[in-house]
């Protein structure tokens, strides 16, 4: 069972930022069983600070955002049984930060992933409009 959190217009679904934590190194949020959607006008679902520490998003959808679904702006993140969907930018912006993906689908988004991902194992890249193998 999924529990929502919708992002409505110009605002972020859920956002993580570390910053008056005393060591951010050492922790963690833990994202699971959600359903986060933007509907066509929030700006990302999921932002990820610089000081973000660990993250782990496990059985979520993410869905319609104009940004990313997740964007990383830091931290280590691990995304696990997830689908991240419909958004104009990216799934997945990832532009520092550690990040490993396991089973998620990547669909119809503007780019599957964009940035560098530590490890992947069984993630889907299907129709987006880059980024998809061929």
């Amino acid at each position: 069972m999924l529990a929502g959190v919708l992002g409505s217009a110009g605002t972020t679904g859920i956002t993580i930022d570390m910053t008056l934590v005393k060591d951010p190194s050492t922790s963690a949020v833990r994202l699971r069983g959600l359903s986060i959607n933007g509907l066509g006008t929030g700006t990302d679902g999921i932002s990820i600070s610089r000081d973000a520490g660990a993250v782990s998003v496990e059985d979520c959808v993410i869905d319609g955002f104009k940004g990313s679904g997740i964007n990383v702006g830091g931290g280590r993140l691990f995304v696990r049984n997830t689908t991240i969907r419909n958004n104009v930018t990216a799934g997945l912006t990832v532009t520092a930060g550690k990040v490993g993906i396991a089973d998620t689908a990547l669909v119809f988004n503007g780019v599957g992933i964009s940035g560098t991902v530590k490890s992947l194992g069984n993630v889907y890249l299907f129709g987006n409009k880059t980024g998809d193998p061929t």
